[in-house]
């Protein structure tokens, strides 16, 4: 595989994960819109709100199990997501989460949904059935998806620090 500075794109079979470090952006970007959304439109009709807040659920979710899956892929023992580096070489998106990554990015999510849920109490009058629904949805399904994929990160490392990769 080349993983010179600056090439486009993996070669062979591998995959590029760059839309799948674009879609936990944009997941987090979500959650800051939605909070702005909760603190600042108390006066929005509350389907609006509820769009915004099952939207952001959705698109959430779905950050989560990408992410899960994509850490996961293989093909013939080698994984088949890649992202560039800081330095531009390509290497497996799995090498290039840590545990560490993976529990900070929880831990900020779990700090903005703190956010997010202040202010539906305090600036909408609290959630709505359809709301709560999506609420224990998402939290289910992405803590999930947020255990696999530390699973695959450690086992990943424990297969390259032993040399059976």
């Amino acid at each position: 595989m080349n993983t010179a500075p600056g090439h486009p794109n993996p070669l062979f079979h591998y995959r590029s994960a760059t839309w799948v470090v674009r879609l936990n952006l944009a997941a987090h970007l979500g959650y800051i819109c939605a909070i702005a959304w909760v603190w600042l439109a108390s006066d929005a009709p509350r389907v609006a709100t509820t769009g915004v807040l099952v939207g952001l659920f959705a698109l959430a979710t779905a950050a989560c199990v990408i992410q899960a899956v994509t850490t996961g892929s293989e093909h013939n023992g080698e994984p088949d997501y890649y992202a560039q580096d800081r330095d531009g070489t390509w290497k497996p998106l799995v090498s290039l989460i840590s545990t560490r990554d993976a529990l900070a990015s929880l831990g900020l999510g779990i700090t903005l949904l703190t956010f997010l849920i202040t202010g539906v109490y305090l600036k909408q009058h609290g959630p709505s059935v359809v709301e709560v629904v999506a609420f224990i949805g998402y939290t289910a399904v992405s803590n999930a998806a947020v255990w696999v994929t530390l699973r695959h990160i450690s086992s990943y490392r424990q297969r390259h620090s032993t040399g059976q990769a």
